[in-house]
C-alpha cells in the first residue's frame, strides 16, 4: 500500500547524490505521488497488485525515493491485474481522470498505458489544491507483465509474428507505400501471423488496430499463469531482446512495501534479484537516465505561452540593465545609507573631531588650555566608547583602547615637569594613532544564512573573517517563508537553535542594516522572489541588499557534483538556482571549483548574451579552501 503525505518541506529545493532538484521538479514530484495516492486506493479496494518499475523501482530500492535526475513515476501490473483496473478500476477514479492506451486513443503509439490526472493544464484551484500547486499534466505510466509460454518455440513464434506485425505497421506509417504494396503487406501480415486487418482504416487506424493485435499475442498466457513459470514486458523486452527482463514469476507473487519519499511503495517480494535483471550493477550511479524531455513539464509550459498573450511570471533581466547596476555600484549610487547617519559616518566624525583637539593639545602644550583640551579628548572619547558599545556590544575591544587613551590623558594633565609631559605627550600621541588605524582599518562583515543545516558553506569565509583581528563579525539567521499555489506567505521557518554553538547568533530584528552598513555582506539565498516553494522576507532580497554593503557575496547554500554543460539534465536544472537574482546582483560570487564556475559563465552567459562573458568572468571567483 502506497501513501504520501508530503510535508512543505518535501517541496524545498535540495540536492541529492550531488544533483540539484529544483522546486518545480519536487512540484512534479509531489502531483505524480498524488496521482499514485488515488491509484493505489483503487487498486487496494479491488485487490489489484501493482508494483514500482524502471526508474522508479531502481529509486525506491537505491534511493529510497525517485532517482533525483528522474521526473517521471513508473509501475506495472500482471496483465490480468492490467485488464481488472481497466475495465473496473478505472471507474473509481476521481472525477477528472484518463487513462489511455491502444483501445480507446487512437495516437497511443506506446505500449504503456498513461494514468492522468486531467488532460489538460489547469489552474483551477481545487485542483492545484489537491496536486500541489502543479498545473501542468501529471500523470505516470503503467507497464505490463506478461507471462512467457513454457514451451520457448511457442514463445518464439508469438516474438517473431509480433516483430513481423510492428513492422509492416512501422512501414505504413511513413506513407510512402503505393496502395498495391500496401495490399500486398497487409496480406503478408495475414498470412504470417492471422491478424486481418479491417478495411476503411486510415494509416492511423491500421497501426492501433496492429498494436491491439500484438498485445493480444502477449496476453496469450494471461489466463494459463498456472503454465508460465516466467514474466516479461512486451515492448522492448518482451519482443527486442531475448534475455533482458525475463522474470521468474515467482519474484511477483506477492508485494513488498519499501520505503519511497516520506511513504511507501510495493515492489516484488524478491526485488533485489528483480531490480538485477533491469539494471546489473545498480547500485553504481549513473546520472542522467530517460532520453525522455527533461523536466517533462517544460514543453506544456511552453506550448501555453504560446497562446497566451501576457508572459508567464519568470526571472528577466538583461545586459543593459547589468551594465547600469555594475555602473551605479562603482559610483555607490544605489548604497542608500549614504544619505543618513551610519556607525562608520559617526565613528569618522568623532575621529576627525579628536584629531583636531589632538592637534591644538600639541600647539598648546604646556599652557593652560591642556587641562580643557585633556578633558574635551577624554569626553569624546567616552562618548566613541559608549556609542561604540551600543552598536557593537559590551566588552567591544577598542573601547578598551579608549581607555587606555583617557588614562593617558589624565596622566598627561597631571604630569609635571618638561621631560614628563613630553613623554606624557608623546604617548597620548601614539595612543592616538594607533586609535585612529584600528578603527579606520576596522572591518565589519555580515553573514546571512537561511538554514542551521546548510551553514558549512560559509565555513571557510567565516573562518577566515574571526581569525581577523581587524575584522568585526556578525551572523544573523534570517527567517523564510512557504508559498502557497498563490504566491501567498506561510508558515515563518526560523530556528537560530541550529547553528554551531561557537557561532554567536544576532537576531535579525536586532541588528540595525542602515546604522552598521557592514563593509562585507555573505548570503546564501540567491532566489529572492522567484522560487516556487519558499522566500526569505523581501528586505533580504539581493536588490535590497545592496543598499545595505560595499560589497555583496553570493556562496551557494548547496554543493553538486561537477558537470557540464552536456550534463544536460543538471545544466538545465540550473535556470532554478544560476540565472536568478542573487547570482545577476551580487558583487561577488564564490564557488567550489573551476568546473562548475565555466558551468555558470556559460549559462549566464547563455541567458544574457556572449557580451556579458568578461563580467561573469571578473565577478565568479573560486576558493580553493573551500571544502570540496
Amino acid at each position: 500500500m502506497a501513501r504520501f503525505e508530503l510535508t512543505d518541506k518535501f517541496f524545498e529545493d535540495e540536492v541529492r547524490e550531488g544533483f540539484y532538484i529544483p522546486s518545480a521538479v519536487k512540484k512534479a514530484w509531489g502531483a505524480e505521488l498524488q496521482v499514485l495516492n488515488d491509484v493505489d486506493r483503487v487498486c487496494n479496494e479491488l485487490g489489484i497488485r501493482y508494483f514500482a518499475t524502471w526508474g522508479t523501482f531502481l529509486g525506491a530500492v537505491r534511493h529510497g525515493g525517485f532517482v533525483p535526475w528522474d521526473d517521471d513515476l513508473d509501475i506495472c501490473m500482471l496483465r490480468d491485474d492490467y485488464i481488472r483496473f481497466i475495465n473496473e478500476g478505472v471507474k473509481l477514479l476521481p472525477g477528472g481522470y484518463e487513462v489511455y492506451n491502444h483501445n480507446n486513443k487512437a495516437d497511443h503509439t506506446k505500449f504503456v498505458a498513461n494514468i492522468v490526472a486531467k488532460a489538460r493544464i489547469c489552474f483551477e484551484p481545487e485542483h492545484l489544491e489537491k496536486f500541489h500547486g502543479f498545473p501542468y499534466i501529471a500523470a505516470i505510466d503503467l507497464f505490463i507483465l506478461d507471462y512467457i509460454s513454457p514451451d520457448e518455440n511457442e514463445h518464439e513464434l508469438i516474438r517473431a509474428k509480433s516483430k513481423l506485425a510492428l513492422k509492416i505497421s512501422d512501414e505504413i506509417m511513413e506513407g510512402k507505400l503505393s496502395d498495391d504494396e500496401l495490399k500486398e503487406r497487409l496480406g503478408l501480415l495475414e498470412e504470417k501471423t492471422g491478424i486481418t486487418v479491417p478495411s476503411g482504416l486510415d494509416r492511423n487506424g491500421i497501426r492501433q488496430f496492429i498494436d491491439i493485435k500484438v498485445e493480444e499475442l502477449f496476453a496469450y498466457y494471461a489466463g494459463r499463469k498456472e503454465k508460465a513459470e516466467k514474466l516479461v514486458q512486451m515492448m522492448p523486452c518482451g519482443i527486442w531482446d531475448t534475455d533482458f527482463y525475463i522474470l521468474p514469476a515467482s519474484y511477483y507473487a506477492s508485494q513488498e512495501n519499501i520505503p519511497f519519499e516520506m511513504g511507501t511503495i510495493p515492489v516484488p517480494i524478491h526485488y533485489e534479484s528483480a531490480i538485477q535483471k533491469h539494471y546489473k550493477d545498480y547500485k553504481t550511479i549513473y546520472r542522467g537516465g530517460g532520453a525522455h524531455s527533461y523536466p517533462f513539464f517544460d514543453k506544456m509550459r511552453s506550448d501555453l505561452q504560446e497562446v497566451l498573450d501576457f508572459d508567464l511570471p519568470e526571472y528577466r533581466t538583461d545586459a543593459d540593465e547589468l551594465l547600469e547596476r555594475i555602473q551605479k555600484r562603482a559610483n555607490k549610487e544605489d548604497i542608500g545609507a549614504d544619505s543618513v547617519s551610519t556607525y562608520r559616518s559617526v565613528v569618522k566624525e568623532c575621529l576627525v573631531e579628536m584629531d583636531r583637539l589632538n592637534l591644538k593639545l600639541n600647539e598648546a602644550a604646556g599652557t593652560v588650555d591642556t587641562v580643557n583640551l585633556c578633558s574635551d579628548l577624554q569626553q569624546t572619547a567616552i562618548d566613541l566608547g559608549t556609542y561604540m558599545e551600543a552598536v557593537k556590544g559590551e566588552g567591544y575591544d577598542i573601547v578598551s583602547l579608549l581607555e587606555n587613551y583617557c588614562e593617558a590623558l589624565y596622566e598627561f594633565a597631571q604630569a609635571d615637569g618638561i621631560k614628563s609631559k613630553n613623554a606624557g605627550l608623546k604617548n597620548v600621541n601614539g595612543l592616538f594613532e594607533e586609535l585612529r588605524h584600528k578603527i579606520m582599518a576596522r572591518k565589519e562583515v555580515l553573514f546571512l544564512p537561511f538554514k542551521g543545516e546548510y551553514w558549512n558553506s560559509f565555513e571557510t569565509e567565516y573562518n577566515r573573517a574571526v581569525n581577523d583581528p581587524d575584522t568585526d563579525v556578525c551572523v544573523v539567521p534570517i527567517p523564510y517563508y512557504y508559498k502557497d499555489y498563490k504566491g501567498q506567505l506561510y508558515d515563518m521557518q526560523y530556528d537560530p537553535s541550529k547553528y554551531p554553538k561557537d557561532v554567536k547568533v544576532t537576531h535579525y530584528d536586532d541588528y540595525d542594516y542602515v546604522l552598521r552598513h557592514p563593509d562585507t555582506i555573505y548570503f546564501q539565498n540567491p532566489y529572492d522572489e522567484w522560487n516556487e516553494v519558499t522566500t526569505v522576507p523581501p528586505f533580504f532580497y539581493s536588490e535590497r541588499l545592496l543598499e545595505y554593503t560595499d560589497e555583496l557575496i553570493y556562496i551557494p547554500w548547496f554543493k553538486t557534483y561537477d558537470f557540464t554543460r552536456e550534463d544536460v539534465k543538471a545544466y538545465t536544472d540550473m535556470r532554478y538556482y544560476c540565472t536568478v537574482p542573487g547570482v545577476v546582483n551580487a558583487d561577488k560570487v564564490i564557488l567550489r571549483s573551476e568546473i562548475i564556475k565555466e558551468t555558470y559563465i556559460g549559462k549566464l552567459c547563455d541567458f544574457m548574451g556572449e557580451d556579458t562573458r568578461e563580467i561573469w568572468e571578473k565577478k565568479i571567483k573560486v576558493n580553493d579552501d573551500v571544502e570540496k
